[in-house]
């Protein structure tokens, strides 16, 4: 959904660029959002599948394809999406946030030491 409303827009972007849950405006902020019948992003779209399947108490999953970074793997699972597709580097990418490598290198370094004693208590 996101590539078509760029295409009609014409807009070129790289594939792993964000585009807003929210959609995008024209040339001017002032301009009105840009619409694929009535949509305006793929996240936009999830949501509203999920508010009809909720509405009419549908039995099934929502499959969200094609996601191509960690903020829409969010805003997907945040739109009601309970499966998504990506590509591994996307994937790989979620794991490797700064702040969490900091505080794991934080918790080792504070704990190492105690851990090493309580092991080493429990070879004897």
């Amino acid at each position: 959904m996101d590539d078509r409303i760029r295409k009609s827009a014409g807009i070129k972007v790289e594939k792993s660029d964000y585009f807003p849950e929210n959609g995008i405006t024209g040339e001017s902020s002032l301009d009105e959002v840009i619409r694929d019948y009535g949509l305006v992003s793929g996240v936009d779209l999830i949501a509203q599948i999920v508010h009809i399947l909720m509405e009419y108490e549908f039995e099934c999953e929502v499959i969200a394809a094609s996601i191509r970074n960690p903020i829409q793997v969010r805003e997907a699972a945040l739109a009601g999406s309970q499966i998504v597709t990506l590509p591994f580097g996307v994937l790989k990418s979620m794991i490797q946030h700064p702040g969490t490598a900091d505080g794991i290198d934080a918790f080792t370094n504070d704990l190492v030491d105690e851990y090493l004693e309580v092991f080493s208590k429990t070879k004897d």
